[in-house]
């Protein structure tokens, strides 16, 4: 943990509850790998290394213990970061399916100029770097692709429950992109590669039918590339 990053955080929001901000430094760590799965989380090392009292870290578990990012294991002491499981994945993608897939319906319904040119820009940048095996601009794209048919879908409901999925959904998703680099031999990259292109056409072209159908195609895509990549490490409850 990083003492300077959460004096960067206070400073930006110094009315912020310490464990609250505590919290999100680990999520993030979480998200991005830093603090890979089955890393046992050590509450004195941590409130040591932020130069803060266990109080504010011990709260900040906690938090992340009820989003399901942490976890405590029968038979062992101490608190962990949860793993990573393709059954997990599965049911994510699933759920993601049914809420993207109607939310990409409806903004192919209204879709204005700035939003069609805004998924088409994302959309070349994820082919060009889908085509390089760059995981990090993946990772720029991705997201926010998606993100901005759901913030256009019109549909407050739908829009609430992806915000739902968003914690648990952004950390598949980093180790989903983290693969993808060394996954060169995968049959369905080739296909995931193009098909946000395909997507913003349908949208473009007012299609909504077409745009619900692609989408879930390009998400249930997502699982098979997944699952054909599950040789790689990946840890398991």
């Amino acid at each position: 943990m990083d003492q300077k990053k959460l004096q960067e955080c206070l400073d930006k929001n110094p009315f912020a509850k310490l464990g609250d901000v505590v919290a999100d430094l680990l999520f993030d760590e979480i998200v991005s790998l830093t603090l890979a799965p089955s890393t046992k989380l050590n509450i004195n090392n941590i409130s040591k290394e932020l130069g803060i009292s266990r109080t504010p870290v011990t709260e900040a578990i906690n938090q992340l213990c009820a989003i399901g990012f942490v976890e405590v294991r029968p038979n062992a002491s101490g608190y962990y970061v949860s793993g990573l499981s393709m059954e997990e994945l599965i049911n994510l993608y699933n759920a993601r399916a049914a809420i993207e897939s109607e939310a990409a319906y409806l903004c192919a319904e209204t879709a204005g100029y700035d939003v069609i040119a805004g998924l088409e820009n994302m959309a070349s940048e994820f082919k060009r770097a889908f085509q390089r095996r760059d995981s990090r601009a993946l990772k720029e794209v991705e997201m926010p692709f998606h993100r901005l048919i759901i913030d256009n879908c019109g549909n407050k409901y739908l829009q609430s429950c992806y915000e739902q999925l968003l914690p648990p959904l952004t950390r598949y998703q980093n180790y989903y992109t983290e693969f993808i680099d060394t996954d060169v031999d995968n049959p369905w990259s080739n296909r995931a590669a193009h098909q946000h292109s395909a997507i913003v056409s349908a949208i473009k072209m007012h299609m909504p039918d077409l745009a619900r159908q692609l989408m879930n195609e390009h998400i249930r895509t997502g699982i098979s590339q997944a699952a054909l990549s599950y040789n790689n490490p990946i840890p398991i409850r």
